[in-house]
Formats: C-alpha cells, structure tokens, sequence
C-alpha cells in the first residue's frame, strides 16, 4: 500500500502541474498514424510491396524514418491491404475482441466466482467500445493489446497453446509485445513449466526471425535522407497515467481522479494471489515500467497494449484463496 500511496501522490502532483490530462479530442497525432497505416493498406491492395509503400509515405507525410523501428511488421497491412473484403480485417479484431471477453468471462468464473457477472461486464463494454470506432483496424496498437488480453486469458483459462499462439501474433502486430512473450516465458521457467517456456521462447525465435527478415526489407528500401526521432524520453508515472486513458473506463476520468484510480487498480492486482492474478501484475507492472522509460508524449495510444487488463485488477480486492480451484 506503501508503494500506491507513493504512485498517487506523483499522479496528484503530475495533475497539479497540468499533465495526465486527457490527449486532444482530435489528436493529429493518432488521426495521422491512422490516416498513413490506411493509406499504405490501400497502396499493398493495389499490389504495390510494403515496404516501398512505406518507405513513400512515411517521409512524404512528415514521419521520421529513422530508427528502423519506425517501420510496423507488414503484418496489419497484408490482413487489411489483401484480405478479399475490406471488411474482413474488421471481423477478425472483432473476432479477437469476443475472445477477451470470453475467456475472461470463464478465467473469472474459475478463480473468483462471486465477480464473474461484473467481470463480463466490465470486460464486454471495454473491449466493445474500442472496436466500435471503426478506423481501429488499422492502428496496431490496438490489435497488440487485445490479443495480449486473450492470450492472456487463455492462460489463465490453461489453455496453453493458444496462449502462446495469441502470444506469437500479437508479436507479429507489434515488436512492443514482445516483452509480455518474454515475460511469459520467464515466469513458466520460474514455475518450472520448462515445456511451456519453451512454447514462450519459440514463440519469440519465430518473431524475431520474422523480425530479421522485415528488418532486411526495411534496409533495402530505407530513403537516403529523413527525419529521426527517438523514445527514450523517460517520461515518467504521468505518461503511464496518459497512456491509461486508452481503457474507456479512465477516458474521460479528471486527472487528480485518474491519478488516485489507476494505481489502485494496479494494487488490486496484486491481492489477486494465484498464477493467474500473479501474471497479470507482472504484465501490467512490465509495461507500466516500460511507459516510464519510453514513449514520447504524442505516443499516448501505445496505452491500448495493456488498456483491456487495466480493469481486470478492480476484481483482484475480491479474491479469496478458498475459492481457487485451479
């Protein structure tokens, strides 16, 4: 309780100062992103490669090109770009999004009964009101933190295999997951699940050959000249804050009520004391310590990787140890 205190004390303050408020309602930043994202699914649709789409957009539209981390996996833009209908890219994130819901619904009814109504709840009108805002399908971020938040689930509903599969594309979405994979790993090694770590690190080797091979094509096709930007620009517990307003349930929230709300939603997190509970604290204190170290300001969607779990630590005050049963 110590260490709440201390996160929202720093959020009061940060609050006080005039930060941790909510990001523009017309964020040029985030429209840009997705204007750009949807602009090189169209150029991919047209059978144009790419990485070329990219490497034209990108500097035409004002972005850095540099470090070659600017540049997505060409994951999202082949499932929205070539997919037969446009519409099939939204049916499958809304595929992801009934999934969340489902396997949170059953995680919650196995480790905490009494919640599991709420629990539904809070997890339906989370994930739903995210994927009502129809640009969505094309920002990775939010594609990133749904199957995080499924694959998540799967674990705690021992569903093993399609955790680490939801795990994997996630990965192949967006680089960012790959801490929760690597993370997964380490705590499956630290239970002595050395099969299931395995599962984990596999999953990793595939993405980071993907990674080597998306990494080649951005060489190849790298402009000459072009901004640079960086991320290391440690902006501390009111980027976290920021980056939180991406859980509709904090959205629209007062700063100084923000700053006392999410950290007591990370507490709950904690009281939550199983391998279920204990993976979705080390998941959300990960990027939480992340988001304190990387992110510029207009960086704030990157909140999306971890806005479906932020809730879900509400439930963890209501755990009790009897009731486990698996």
């Amino acid at each position: 309780m110590a260490t709440c205190a201390v996160f929202v004390a720093w959020g009061l303050a940060a609050a006080y100062q005039g930060k941790a408020g909510p990001p523009p309602t017309k964020n040029p930043a985030h429209e840009g992103d997705i204007r750009m994202y949807q602009a090189i699914a169209s150029r991919v649709a047209t059978g144009q490669p790419y990485h070329s789409a990219v490497a034209i957009e990108m500097p035409s539209r004002g972005y850095a090109i540099r470090p070659i981390f600017n540049w997505r996996m060409p994951t999202l833009a082949w499932l929205n770009g070539r997919s037969p209908s446009p519409a099939w890219g939204t049916a499958v994130l809304w595929a992801i999004g009934g999934l969340v819901i489902v396997l949170w619904t059953m995680a919650l009814r196995a480790h905490i009964p009494p919640v599991m109504a709420a629990g539904a709840m809070v997890m339906a009108l989370a994930t739903a009101a995210v994927l009502q805002v129809q640009q969505v399908v094309h920002l990775h971020e939010v594609w990133a933190g749904l199957l995080i938040a499924a694959s998540l689930g799967a674990w705690a509903c021992r569903r093993i295999g399609l955790a680490i599969a939801l795990g994997l594309f996630a990965t192949l979405i967006r680089e960012l997951a790959l801490p929760y994979v690597l993370m997964m790993a380490i705590l499956a090694l630290r239970d002595s699940n050395r099969r299931e770590a395995m599962g984990w690190t596999a999953a990793a080797v595939i993405f980071l050959a993907c990674w080597a091979w998306h990494v080649s094509y951005v060489l190849a096709n790298m402009p000459a000249d072009g901004l640079r930007n960086a991320w290391l620009v440690a902006g501390g517990w009111p980027f976290v804050l920021t980056a939180a307003r991406c859980n509709v349930f904090l959205m629209f929230l007062p700063a100084w009520l923000l700053a006392i709300v999410v950290p007591v939603l990370w507490a709950g997190t904690w009281h939550w004391n199983n391998a279920a509970g204990r993976r979705v604290t080390a998941i959300l204190s990960l990027y939480f310590v992340m988001f304190m170290v990387i992110g510029r300001a207009d960086n704030w969607y990157w909140g999306f990787l971890v806005a479906p779990l932020i809730p879900i630590g509400i439930f963890g005050f209501f755990f009790k140890t009897a009731r486990v049963r698996a």
